[in-house]
Order: C-alpha cells, then structure tokens, then sequence
C-alpha cells in the first residue's frame, strides 16, 4: 500500500461528493426523519411506544453513521489519512452497487414497516381505550355504581387516531354520547342508555371503519 498511486484532486473530489450524496447526507437526513418521527409521536400519543423507541434507535444509528463517514471523508480529503487511488475508485463504485441493493431492499421491506407502525399505533389506541373504561369503573366504584354523566368528567380525553391510523377521522380527542348505535363520528363514544342501564357507561370507539385486522374499530 505504500507503493500504491496517490490519487488525484479530481479523484478525491469525486469521491468525497459521492460520500457527502449517499454516505454523509443521506443518512444524516434520515436519522433527523426519525428523532422529528419519535417527537411527533411521543407528543401525540405522550409516552413512549414502540414506533417512538424503533424510531430513536434507528436515528442514533443513522447520525453515528454520518458522522464517523464526515470524519474520515475530512481526513482523507486534508491528507491527514492517505487514501490510494484504487481504493477511492473501489469505494465509489461498491457505493453505487449499495446504493442500488438499499434502494431494491427498501421497496420490498418499506411495506412491513409500515404495517409495523401501523399495528403499533392501534395498539395504543387499544390501550387508551382500556384505560377509559377502567377509569370509568373507578368512577363507579366511588359513586354507589353510578356512571359518569360523561366522558369529559372524567378529566382531559386521549387523542385519537393519528398519521399511522389510516383513518378519516381528525386526532383531535373529543366524545359523543350514544345510545349504543355507531354513528362513525371518529370519536369517543359513550353510552347513556335509559332504556338499558346495564348498557349505560359503556365506552367505545365510534367508528366504522376497520384496522390492519380487518376488524370493525366500533367493535371493541
């Protein structure tokens, strides 16, 4: 390697501009996708989810991989790190073969991830409703068996819905009251039942469209 061609300016330019295109900013772009996805995310639904935590991981991975490539592209290009002019021309053109094989693997996997974030926000929202109705029983509880007169005595409602729900429906929290029937308002349902008592402080989300399962939301 000491004998090796030391490669020319033009060389070093051409390779360090493939490096700033695909090894730098582009996974320096990536990683700041994720850490504004994670945000979004920990704000809309406030807590950590699966989606939140996969897209911090992924972005600190992403930013260590910009700067440990900056780093050495600097080094190479202010001499401090020689580089052979073979091993310049190697490396652009296994950037443009990884280049090629990441785009092929990123249409086939970007589907699944998708669904991934998908089922994980409808997790949650499967949780929040869950945490409703166990709210709603403590009310119960402390009042003689009485039901709520509505949601919005409990305290301040959970968001609904979001950019991986795939549904119609705005995210702002708000309920409706009910008399069992949906109505698809995309909202929080909550049943005042005089006829049926027993029906009266049941909780569900009103809407008749279905999630990754193929199960009707008003359902659960």
């Amino acid at each position: 390697m000491e004998n090796a061609p030391l490669p020319a300016r033009r060389l070093i330019w051409l390779w360090a501009g493939f490096r700033a295109l695909w090894i730098t900013a582009f996974p320096l772009l990536c990683g700041a996708g994720m850490l504004a996805g994670a945000w979004f995310e920990l704000k809309r639904g406030g807590r950590f989810t699966v989606a939140a935590v996969s897209s911090l991981v992924v972005a600190f991975l992403f930013l260590a991989l910009a700067w440990t490539a900056a780093r050495h592209t600097w080094q190479v290009m202010t001499g401090a790190k020689p580089a052979p002019a073979a091993a310049l021309k190697g490396e652009i053109l296994s950037t443009v073969a990884v280049f090629l094989a990441c785009a092929l693997l990123f249409a086939i996997v970007a589907p699944y991830f998708s669904g991934l974030f998908r089922r994980s926000h409808e997790g949650a929202l499967k949780a929040r409703l869950a945490d409703l109705r166990a709210v709603v029983e403590r009310y119960r509880a402390a009042h003689g068996g009485q039901a709520p007169p509505s949601l919005e005595d409990l305290g301040e409602l959970p968001p609904l819905w979001g950019r991986f729900a795939e549904i119609p429906h705005p995210a702002a929290p708000a309920a409706v009251l009910v008399d069992g029937a949906s109505a698809d308002t995309g909202k929080w349902a909550y049943v005042i039942s005089p006829s049926s008592p027993s029906l009266t402080g049941t909780v569900f989300i009103d809407c008749t469209h279905t999630d990754s399962k193929g199960s009707v939301w008003s359902s659960y």
